[in-house]
Protein backbone atom coordinates (compact mmCIF):
# COMPACT_ATOMS: atom_id res chain seq x y z
CA UNK A 1 0.00 0.00 0.00
CA UNK A 2 1.45 3.30 -1.04
CA UNK A 3 0.95 6.79 0.25
CA UNK A 4 -0.99 9.04 -2.10
CA UNK A 5 0.53 11.44 -4.57
CA UNK A 6 -1.03 14.84 -5.13
CA UNK A 7 -3.48 15.02 -8.04
CA UNK A 8 -5.74 18.07 -7.84
CA UNK A 9 -8.05 16.67 -10.52
CA UNK A 10 -9.21 13.92 -8.16
CA UNK A 11 -12.12 14.78 -5.88
CA UNK A 12 -13.50 13.14 -2.76
CA UNK A 13 -16.93 12.57 -4.33
CA UNK A 14 -18.04 8.98 -4.73
CA UNK A 15 -15.75 7.84 -1.93
CA UNK A 16 -16.04 6.68 1.63
CA UNK A 17 -13.47 8.08 4.05
CA UNK A 18 -12.32 6.44 7.23
CA UNK A 19 -9.54 6.39 9.80
CA UNK A 20 -7.34 3.58 11.10
CA UNK A 21 -4.52 3.74 13.62
CA UNK A 22 -2.14 1.12 12.23
CA UNK A 23 -0.91 0.20 8.75
CA UNK A 24 -1.45 -3.52 9.36
CA UNK A 25 -5.20 -2.80 9.50
CA UNK A 26 -5.13 -1.66 5.88
CA UNK A 27 -4.43 -5.11 4.43
CA UNK A 28 -7.50 -6.76 5.95
CA UNK A 29 -9.58 -3.68 5.20
CA UNK A 30 -8.53 -3.63 1.52
CA UNK A 31 -9.06 -7.38 1.12
CA UNK A 32 -12.52 -7.13 2.67
CA UNK A 33 -13.49 -4.19 0.48
CA UNK A 34 -12.19 -5.98 -2.63
CA UNK A 35 -14.54 -8.88 -1.80
CA UNK A 36 -17.48 -6.50 -2.32
CA UNK A 37 -15.94 -5.11 -5.54
CA UNK A 38 -14.33 -1.99 -4.08
CA UNK A 39 -11.04 -1.90 -5.95
CA UNK A 40 -9.66 1.61 -5.54
CA UNK A 41 -8.37 2.52 -2.07
CA UNK A 42 -6.18 5.54 -1.45
CA UNK A 43 -4.06 5.97 1.67
CA UNK A 44 -3.71 9.52 2.99
CA UNK A 45 -0.98 9.92 5.56
CA UNK A 46 2.13 11.97 6.17
CA UNK A 47 2.86 15.17 4.29
CA UNK A 48 1.35 14.03 0.94
CA UNK A 49 -1.88 13.02 2.69
CA UNK A 50 -2.05 16.36 4.50
CA UNK A 51 -1.51 18.22 1.24
CA UNK A 52 -4.26 16.29 -0.54
CA UNK A 53 -6.76 16.82 2.28
CA UNK A 54 -5.84 20.52 2.51
CA UNK A 55 -6.32 20.94 -1.25
CA UNK A 56 -9.80 19.39 -1.08
CA UNK A 57 -10.69 21.48 1.96
CA UNK A 58 -9.53 24.65 0.24
CA UNK A 59 -11.61 23.84 -2.84
CA UNK A 60 -14.74 23.30 -0.75
CA UNK A 61 -14.24 26.37 1.41
CA UNK A 62 -14.91 28.60 -1.62
CA UNK A 63 -18.48 27.32 -1.98
CA UNK A 64 -21.33 28.01 0.38
CA UNK A 65 -22.77 24.53 -0.10
CA UNK A 66 -19.36 22.96 0.47
CA UNK A 67 -19.07 23.94 4.14
CA UNK A 68 -20.11 20.51 5.42
CA UNK A 69 -17.45 18.85 3.27
CA UNK A 70 -14.81 21.36 4.41
CA UNK A 71 -15.72 20.73 8.06
CA UNK A 72 -15.51 16.95 7.64
CA UNK A 73 -12.18 17.22 5.87
CA UNK A 74 -10.82 19.22 8.82
CA UNK A 75 -11.52 16.17 11.03
CA UNK A 76 -9.53 13.98 8.66
CA UNK A 77 -6.72 16.55 8.61
CA UNK A 78 -6.65 16.42 12.41
CA UNK A 79 -6.47 12.63 12.28
CA UNK A 80 -3.44 12.66 9.96
CA UNK A 81 -1.78 15.33 12.11
CA UNK A 82 -2.28 12.98 15.09
CA UNK A 83 -0.51 10.13 13.25
CA UNK A 84 -3.63 8.26 12.25
CA UNK A 85 -4.09 6.97 8.70
CA UNK A 86 -6.97 8.20 6.56
CA UNK A 87 -8.16 6.09 3.66
CA UNK A 88 -10.63 6.67 0.88
CA UNK A 89 -12.36 4.01 -1.16
CA UNK A 90 -14.21 4.59 -4.41
CA UNK A 91 -17.64 3.01 -4.14
CA UNK A 92 -20.35 2.44 -6.69
CA UNK A 93 -23.62 4.26 -6.17
CA UNK A 94 -25.71 2.29 -3.71
CA UNK A 95 -22.71 0.45 -2.27
CA UNK A 96 -21.61 3.11 0.19
CA UNK A 97 -23.54 1.77 3.19
CA UNK A 98 -22.20 -1.76 2.75
CA UNK A 99 -18.65 -0.52 2.30
CA UNK A 100 -18.86 1.75 5.35
CA UNK A 101 -20.31 -0.98 7.57
CA UNK A 102 -17.68 -3.45 6.39
CA UNK A 103 -14.90 -0.92 7.07
CA UNK A 104 -16.29 -0.36 10.57
CA UNK A 105 -16.28 -4.09 11.22
CA UNK A 106 -12.59 -4.13 10.24
CA UNK A 107 -11.63 -1.47 12.79
CA UNK A 108 -12.09 1.74 10.84
CA UNK A 109 -13.68 4.75 12.50
CA UNK A 110 -14.91 8.24 11.58
CA UNK A 111 -16.51 6.97 8.39
CA UNK A 112 -18.18 9.31 5.91
CA UNK A 113 -19.40 9.07 2.35
CA UNK A 114 -19.06 12.05 0.03
CA UNK A 115 -21.96 11.54 -2.35
CA UNK A 116 -22.86 13.75 -5.28
CA UNK A 117 -25.63 15.49 -3.35
CA UNK A 118 -25.44 14.14 0.21
CA UNK A 119 -22.63 13.66 2.70
CA UNK A 120 -23.33 10.81 5.13
CA UNK A 121 -21.48 10.08 8.36
CA UNK A 122 -21.55 6.58 9.85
Amino acid sequence: YQTTTIDPAVTPYGKIFGVVKYRYQLKLLCESLAAIDVREVEILDGRPGLQQLQAWQENFSHYFLGQREADLLSHYLDAVRSDFIVFTAVVKAGGENSAAELAKSRGASRLSHFGDFVVTSY
